[in-house]
């Protein structure tokens, strides 16, 4: 996959060489240090493969990254705002209307980016860190792991991946951001949802079992 630069037409990135060179005439050199720091990058399909050096290589090392065969990371850039409920012509059908535009999405930004495993076939997010943003989005670089390469399954490290328990970890609430989204963690703040869920947890607190034995 090709890396590029996504630019709306008529307009010019942080990567387009004019927008740095509009920087430099307006003597703006503060923003062109800020926007050439920025190494995201990006195909047509929002997702691009990110080349070395990393952006935070001590960061991403921290959250298990290795610099071997098997590891991958992309870089995803996330669109910002509320989102529009589908409705047609603006008609919710409901009385009070919950509203069409301004409405707040149920997980975070980075668990979106996350969710990304249909662009990289069998390949299992482990992780990912926040990057950059500007006005229109905010780019996160997301760490994906090969299940099934030879380097990945002869690791004793790394052979908790290839479990069948964690296909489409980042849809279940596995990875970091995932994990944020749906409440799961540990202590007294998190007592409600131990079992994967409010349901789960009410069933299991309020389900009697008797046994009967002979």
């Amino acid at each position: 996959m090709a890396a590029g630069t996504v630019t709306r037409k008529g307009t010019a990135s942080s990567r387009d060489p004019r927008f740095s060179l509009c920087l430099l005439a307006a003597k703006q050199y503060a923003a062109f240090l800020y926007a050439e720091s920025f190494p995201c990058q990006a195909t047509v399909h929002g997702l691009g493969h990110t080349p070395h050096p990393l952006a935070q290589p001590d960061k991403i090392h921290r959250l298990g990254y290795k610099a071997k065969q098997g590891y991958v990371v992309y870089e995803i850039p996330v669109h910002c705002g509320g989102r529009k409920c589908p409705v047609p012509k603006g008609a919710t059908s409901g009385k009070p209307a919950p509203g069409v535009k301004q409405l707040q999405f149920v997980r975070s930004l980075q668990s979106v980016a996350e969710a990304t495993w249909w662009h990289c076939g069998a390949l299992r997010v482990t992780n990912s860190y926040w990057v950059g943003e500007d006005s229109t989005g905010k780019f996160f670089q997301v760490m994906i792991t090969d299940p099934f390469h030879k380097a990945t399954r002869r690791n004793p490290d790394t052979q908790w991946i290839t479990k069948p328990v964690h296909k489409h970890r980042d849809m279940c609430g596995l990875a970091s951001a995932g994990c944020t989204s749906c409440g799961h963690g540990k202590g007294h703040k998190f007592h409600h949802n131990i079992g994967g869920s409010r349901r789960a947890a009410w069933r299991s607190c309020n389900t009697i079992q008797l046994h009967y034995y002979n």
